[in-house]
């Protein structure tokens, strides 16, 4: 009997490693439903939303203090962060014209809060509604202004259909 729970035991252990590791999915944070933050697996990966980041996530949003934008993840890259939020009973029309008064037809900003250089930009779904506000922050404003000029998070959702 032993030998049956061991070779049972062994086959689960088996089945769960290789459904844990599926490798077309490295490169893809679930973020909500069946919708996905495609990951540069070299260079970023998430990390927990400790207390500290919770307080810069609220400092660079405090402009939009009205909005109810909580912080869903946090992408942590080379030099930069991407903080994902989820906006809450706001049309998108009232997010372009309350956070992209720069840019309202690309959906996109780019400002400095303190030592932080801020790209913003809205991922909206049209056909589901769904949208994500995601935020890049760095020190570095040449970093900055070359992945806003970029359009580097232009790309990052990818909507399940």
């Amino acid at each position: 009997m032993k030998i049956i729970d061991g070779f049972f035991g062994f086959i689960i252990i088996l089945f769960l490693f290789t459904a844990c590791s599926n490798s077309s999915d490295d490169n893809r944070l679930l973020i909500g439903g069946k919708d996905y933050f495609k990951i540069d697996p070299v260079n970023e990966s998430q990390i927990i939303i400790t207390p500290e980041i919770h307080k810069t996530y609220k400092a660079i949003t405090d402009d939009f203090d009205s909005l109810s934008i909580p912080l869903h993840k946090v992408i942590k890259g080379n030099n930069y962060d991407i903080f994902i939020g989820l906006p809450i009973n706001i049309t998108t029309k009232q997010l372009k014209d309350l956070l992209f008064t720069q840019d309202n037809q690309s959906q996109k900003s780019f400002s400095k809060s303190g030592e932080n250089y801020i790209y913003r930009m809205l991922s909206d779904d049209n056909v589901s509604g769904r949208k994500y506000v995601l935020t890049l922050i760095s020190s570095d404003s040449i970093l900055t202004a070359k992945l806003y000029n970029e359009d580097y998070t232009g790309n990052k959702i990818e909507f399940s259909k």
